[in-house]
């Protein structure tokens, strides 16, 4: 159920006190603290995975390239990319959408 939250906010301007009112449409649980659970260890697993990438590229171009030309470089960096970009976009997808479905 979504409830208006009304609020007043006074500003000064050329030393006259204004009052005015701003209406908060409907309050959000993903802005609440009860709202956030779990967002902390995506973030973590987000970064752990993106290092971890980083440095299995970083150690496969200085030691494992061996006989591979280019293009097959490139096809394992490609694949290696899509495949880190599809775990973190599940990871992703499955909290937003509990959360956004939930609001």
């Amino acid at each position: 159920m979504c409830s208006l939250r009304i609020n007043y906010a006074f500003y000064k301007m050329a030393g006259n006190s204004k009052k005015f009112l701003y209406v908060i449409p409907c309050e959000s649980k993903i802005m609440s603290p009860d709202g956030l659970d779990g967002l902390g260890t995506r973030n973590g697993t987000t970064v752990i995975t993106a290092v971890s990438w980083l440095a299995f590229i970083i150690l496969y171009l200085a030691f494992w390239t061996g006989d591979f030309n280019i293009w097959q470089n490139i096809a394992v960096f490609l694949a290696s990319f899509l495949i880190m970009g599809g775990l973190i976009g599940v990871m992703w997808i499955t909290w937003g959408t509990k959360k956004f479905v939930e609001a």
